[in-house]
């Protein structure tokens, strides 16, 4: 049986997830900014930019502003389909890191439920 916290992330999280990519931080972030208010679940594709962990002061500011968004923050490696051509340890020091930003944030290989707003979530081979 799902817990109550479950029942109450559950509900507050849309049925669509809206995935965002972007070459900078910045043409993240805007169009996170774009749909964010329509659609406020989403998922930020930090393997698409050349620098992942520069990002993520951008994305906590947006989630300051955005607090009622339910973010999910994924770092593919190529051989998952992916961009991110680091190891596997690399890819998990920047969810690691992203974790840090926020306290409200659960990084975790693999799966990750939502706390509060928002998780990370590492792909394994």
């Amino acid at each position: 049986m799902p817990s109550p916290n479950a029942k109450i992330v559950r509900s507050r999280i849309s049925k669509v997830c809206v995935a965002i990519i972007g070459n900078t931080a910045s043409e993240l972030i805007e169009k996170a900014n774009a749909v964010v208010k329509e659609t406020p679940f989403l998922e930020f594709r930090l393997d698409y930019l050349e620098k992942p962990a520069a990002a993520l002061p951008k994305i906590k500011e947006f989630l300051e502003v955005n607090n009622a968004s339910t973010v999910i923050a994924t770092c593919r490696r190529i051989p998952n389909g992916g961009k991110f051509d680091g190891t596997l340890a690399a890819q998990l020091e920047i969810l690691v890191k992203a974790a840090k930003r926020r306290e409200s944030f659960a990084a975790h290989s693999q799966v990750a439920a939502p706390i509060k707003t928002a998780c990370f979530i590492a792909d394994t081979v």
